[in-house]
């Protein structure tokens, strides 16, 4: 049990009492409780700092405890029996320093396990460890998965016989990805969780599930490399199809006499997305896939590899994988630099289809075919041989033909005249001249602008004006006569008042520059005199129009 700090046991107050006639009494837990948020917390830090306190009297028990306990269990192993039981001894010791025992012990081998009167040891024939079973007489991992077969069955039923086949290194990944593209399709039919499933679906899964008891029947060894390895190679393959992607790590080892082994290690799928997805994104998103696996399983198994390979089906995929990531399409680019921040491109090679197995998890298999499918288990045949497939990616051919380049033909300047260069450098010096002198006048009388040479008349009372209006088109201004001028300092009008001709009695004050001076009509009547710009377009539409007036003839006036 783990101790509670006396400071905090306060936090861990309970109430009780035995029987309805005592009065309620206060508690304090004194030990970390199970059920409680922090409890799965705490046991583990406790057994991390155990671990790190004792871990200089016992180096190989420490490096266990942080790394191979997975909450209460144990499960660590030695490459010797030697190293075995010095390894037992040192989590012994490491944990009475701790007040702790260590019970239910079981091995693959019985002198590491004799039976001892201070300590129990388990006889079960099957141990449960992380949900898969392992046999420790024959050292090999199996499944147990209860099946419930219905005549009729609904789409929760589907779900949980599926969530009883607990794979967590994918060794059953066919079976599991033939299931997860089956429960996919149930989703895009859009049947409720107590609808029945139609006739064709029903039987279809009705024979998955069938199949699906021979999954008890599959035995996998535990040991994946030969004793005293020479060289360890991972081999990596992806896959995809329209259904799904996944990809497969398997391990060679190989003594120095030439003994070989190649085992499964683990593997992974994904069902694809229902939007509709091209064969190489999906190939590309494999790939992604088997490089985070690779990367997982090197952490994991500690192992000297001494090479890695990563295979693939998809010539594309490779192609993308040799780019520079900024060359590609977002999408592409995004996944390809993730690739290669784990991988490196001279690890990626090509594989026929028919040699990947990786094609298992894109497709799903049946538990029948699954348990005597070589392929799978064993990988391809070109693994137990020292010569592996050499297909290189071929050169991108350049199909575009170019276009003709025309040569001009070069004038003959052997018999010119000597004397043309004295006269161009002469003429050249001339305008030299005449530009230094003229050029500082010149440039100034490009700036000029009328308004600085002709003064602008000031407005008076009386004089027709036009008043502009920021929220009206120009030809919608309307006439008005001032009525008042307000001058500035410097004498000149700059605000000045009007009254709209068009609507009586209506007044306006307005800066002068939003008052723009009229101009006469020669030939009009005393009536058109107080026409707005519209009305005189549409009676005089095919007069030219300036500043807002149609009409025959125009020159300044002022009205009084």
């Amino acid at each position: 049990m783990i101790w509670i700090n006396p400071d905090q046991r306060k936090l861990q107050r309970i109430l009780w009492r035995e029987n309805m006639d005592e009065p309620i009494k206060t508690f304090e837990l004194s030990t970390v409780t199970y059920g409680t948020t922090s409890a799965p917390f705490l046991a583990t830090r406790t057994l991390k700092q155990l671990a790190l306190d004792e871990a200089g009297n016992f180096p190989l028990g420490s490096s266990v405890v942080m790394s191979d306990m997975y909450i209460d269990d144990v499960l660590t192993g030695a490459e010797t029996l030697l190293e075995a039981k010095e390894l037992k001894n040192q989590l012994i010791n490491i944990f009475a320093k701790g007040g702790m025992v260590l019970h239910k012990w079981c091995g693959n081998n019985t002198e590491l396990i004799e039976v001892s009167e201070n300590y129990d040891f388990s006889d079960s024939s099957e141990i449960k460890v992380l949900g898969v079973y392992w046999n420790p007489k024959h050292d090999c991992f199996s499944f147990r998965v209860k099946i419930d077969l219905h005549e009729l069955n609904t789409k929760r039923d589907v779900l949980s016989t599926i969530a009883r086949i607990y794979d967590p290194l994918g060794l059953l990944g066919p079976v599991v990805a033939k299931a997860k593209i089956f429960l996919q399709k149930l989703w895009m039919l859009k049947i409720d969780w107590t609808d029945l499933l139609p006739d064709t679906i029903n039987r279809e899964w009705r024979q998955f599930v069938e199949s699906l008891q021979v999954v008890n029947d599959i035995n996998i060894n535990r040991c994946i490399v030969v004793e005293q390895p020479e060289v360890i190679e991972l081999h990596g393959f992806s896959d995809a199809s329209q259904s799904a992607y996944g990809a497969v790590v398997y391990c060679k080892s190989i003594t120095s006499d030439g003994k070989m082994l190649v085992h499964l290690i683990a593997s992974k799928s994904r069902v694809a997305p229902t939007k509709q997805t091209t064969i190489p994104r999906l190939e590309l998103c494999a790939a992604v896939l088997l490089a985070k696996l690779v990367h997982r399983v090197k952490q994991a198994l500690k192992l000297n590899v001494t090479n890695t390979f990563l295979w693939s089906d998809s010539m594309i995929v490779l192609s993308w994988i040799r780019k520079e990531s900024y060359q590609l399409k977002t999408f592409v680019a995004n996944r390809i630099a993730t690739i290669q921040e784990m991988t490196s491109s001279e690890q990626w090679r090509y594989v026929a289809t028919e040699d990947n197995p990786a094609d298992f998890v894109s497709r799903g298999m049946d538990s029948l075919k699954l348990k005597t499918c070589e392929l799978w288990w064993n990988g391809p045949k070109f693994l137990m041989s020292n010569q592996y497939p050499q297909r290189q990616i071929p050169v991108a051919v350049i199909k575009d033909p170019g276009r003709s380049i025309t040569s001009i033909v070069e004038p003959d300047l052997t018999n010119l005249n000597e004397n043309r260069l004295d006269n161009w450098q002469k003429i050249t010096k001339i305008i030299q001249l005449i530009w230094k002198r003229w050029s500082v006048d010149y440039l100034n009388s490009l700036q000029q602008r009328n308004k600085w040479h002709f003064e602008k008349k000031n407005a008076k009372i009386g004089d027709m004006v036009i008043i502009k209006e920021d929220n009206l088109p120009s030809c919608q201004w309307s006439l008005g006569r001032i009525n008042n001028i307000y001058p500035g300092k410097d004498s000149k009008g700059r605000d000045e008042s009007c009254q709209s001709l068009r609507h009586i009695g209506l007044l306006y004050d307005r800066w002068r520059y939003y008052l723009s001076p009229t101009l006469q009509l020669m030939h009009g009547t005393e009536e058109e005199k107080f026409y707005s710009p519209m009305e005189l377009k549409r009676k005089n539409s095919t007069a030219p129009c300036t500043r807002g007036f149609c009409c025959d003839s125009l020159q300044d006036f002022r009205t009084h």
